[in-house]
């Protein structure tokens, strides 16, 4: 069997990932190549490890669900972040829609396009549905924006004068570009289907 290629991608302030989660989704249509509920943001303090002082409040999580609901065909999903030596080309594995805040989560189902069954990085298609599956622990999303940077300077400058080293940045945001699967998720504690009940 033939391994599929490892992409390194580097840090980028515009990322926020959830972390790994133990519950199972509420489920994985194989049929309709549909993951439902996935989490792709959740409010709170980016986790640890990361060390940006910036929190995801209730009206973040509200943007980013206008934000990833302007395109009528879905938010972009990848199969991880696109890098310097790569722009993700081969790496596409459907849309996000239906993203909504459910209580403090952004949650949004993964309709698989059929071109992620053949990419040329493999069978990503079936391989994002097996993990969602059976090892949903191992995996998590992370959505790559663009920030709002007048907000984000506006934090900084009001933190450097007032040296209030706890002060945590109201994330703010200007788009919703792409919910990447990544292996390592930032901006969601208990990952990819955290919370989820199970109908």
């Amino acid at each position: 069997s033939q391994s599929m290629p490892q992409i390194d991608t580097i840090r980028d302030t515009s990322l926020f990932r959830t972390v790994k989660t133990e519950s199972q989704p509420s489920k994985v249509d194989r049929k309709a190549n549909i993951i439902f509920g996935a989490s792709l943001m959740q409010a709170g303090d980016l986790n640890e490890g990361d060390a940006r002082p910036w929190t995801v409040d209730s009206k973040a999580l509200d943007q980013a669900s206008k934000l990833a609901n302007k395109s009528r065909n879905g938010l972009k999903a990848r199969f991880t972040h696109p890098n310097m030596s790569a722009d993700g080309m081969g790496s596409y594995l459907g849309r996000w829609k239906n993203v909504r805040v459910d209580g403090d989560t952004l949650r949004g189902d993964l309709h698989i396009a059929d071109a992620a069954f053949k990419s040329p990085q493999g069978d990503l298609g079936t391989y994002v549905m097996e993990m969602a599956d059976n090892d949903p622990d191992m995996f998590g999303v992370s959505l790559a924006t663009e920030l709002d940077l007048e907000s984000l300077m506006l934090f900084e400058e009001t933190r450097d004068s007032t040296g209030d080293g706890a002060a945590r940045w109201e994330m703010r945001f200007a788009s919703v570009r792409a919910g990447d699967v990544v292996d390592e998720p930032a901006a969601t504690r208990g990952g990819m289907f955290d919370l989820l009940t199970v109908d």
